[in-house]
């Protein structure tokens, strides 16, 4: 075992010699690869910071043909010379002038990532789940799965199976801009390895400051690598928001005169910080708000009319207690014409509460928040 961990070091020093970063062999140029880097503390266990080291992380796709790892006695590593860092771990200055800051206000697009097709099939999902979740026969016998379990039930997407590949860790602190900088010129020579125009990157929040600072100063030598925050920690970032969205509204008196948090708690929990019980209070304010829009919403329809929905969503809701996706998908298939022409009358009902009442267009606002933050932390 120790001669083969040998053999392997040696093969990843002859690999570094012509200025590469080492790669798993089975990684192959035909497979799309994004990336990943983060810190930990191999120096220090009892640090619970991780800011010591930093390490990268590459994540492709698993080949048709799998590329096995070299044969030992296919390298020839009486050549190998001994280095006490790989060329891919020396650190590289970076110095600038000054620290990007962003403005106090701005705006950005909510169509900027993704095409109005997308956004109008999500925006119908997400309506046939709310009809199955509020038009109902017998609402006391309705046990659906939470919204993770409903959007597994009903997804048409395949995700591929993924491979994992760790490089050499950088022995510096990872909160240094050195280090960011040095991890994204290992970057550079990794999308060029694998003849890839474009790497994504994903980073979390601290370091993914860092590296926005540096590509925004760097634009033209970075144009290849797309810098990306992590899907846990644009979570927190929404929880944040929504907690500022909602302090001052009196929902802090509602959430402790109900018990369900303490007074010592409350803060963390506005301030995104305390991350499992900030998930348990967006989603029991959101699907509140969302039940009791609905109820005022069904009142303007006929019962008969409303009767009629809810037979139709039956077949729907029994498939998805029963969590058979296959039976899931057909009776959403099933439902979903009828069911869309009520959209737009809800729509219509939305736009006209919000217009006659600022407390109707406060809590629209919520919904439409909360809306944006399950899919990060499903």
């Amino acid at each position: 075992m120790k001669r083969e961990r040998a053999d392997l070091a040696k093969y990843t020093i002859l690999r570094s010699e012509n200025e590469e970063v080492p790669l798993p062999s089975n990684f192959a140029s035909t497979s799309f690869t994004v990336a990943a880097f983060d810190n930990f503390d191999n120096a220090d266990r009892n640090s619970l910071s991780a800011t010591k080291h930093a390490h990268d992380t590459s994540f492709q796709e698993v080949p048709v043909n799998e590329v096995s790892k070299p044969d030992k006695t296919s390298v020839d590593l009486s050549r190998v010379k001994s280095l006490s860092k790989l060329p891919c771990q020396e650190i590289s200055p970076f110095n600038s002038a000054r620290t990007l800051t962003l403005p106090e206000t701005f705006t950005v697009d909510e169509e900027l990532y993704s095409s109005e097709q997308v956004l109008y099939n999500r925006e119908c999902k997400e309506f046939v789940v709310d009809c199955a979740q509020n038009i109902c026969l017998d609402p006391s016998s309705l046990m659906l799965p939470s919204w993770a379990g409903i959007q597994a039930l009903l997804s048409q997407s395949e995700v591929p199976a993924m491979q994992v590949g760790f490089l050499p860790f950088i022995p510096n602190s990872v909160t240094e801009r050195a280090t960011v900088y040095t991890a994204m010129l290992n970057f550079l020579k990794i999308a060029k390895q694998l003849n890839q125009e474009a790497l994504p990157i994903f980073c979390d929040e601290g370091v993914f400051r860092i590296v926005l600072d540096i590509y925004l100063q760097r634009e033209q030598q970075f144009k290849t690598l797309l810098p990306m925050l992590g899907s846990f920690h644009t979570a927190k970032c929404v929880q944040h928001c929504i907690g500022k969205y909602i302090q001052g509204s009196g929902i802090e008196d509602s959430l402790t005169q109900t018990k369900m948090l303490g007074v010592k708690v409350l803060k963390s929990v506005l301030d995104g910080t305390n991350y499992a019980r900030a998930l348990k209070v967006i989603l029991i304010l959101s699907n509140t708000i969302t039940r009791l829009k609905w109820q005022a919403f069904l009142k303007t329809k006929d019962v008969v009319q409303v009767n009629e929905y809810a037979v139709l969503l039956s077949h729907l809701q029994q498939a998805l207690s029963a969590e058979d996706p296959d039976r899931s998908k057909r009776a959403y298939r099933d439902c979903m014409t009828s069911v869309l022409m009520l959209k737009k009358d809800f729509d219509e009902f939305s736009k006209t509460g919000a217009e006659k009442s600022e407390m109707c267009r406060y809590w629209d606002g919520l919904i439409k928040l909360s809306k944006a933050y399950q899919p990060h932390c499903s």
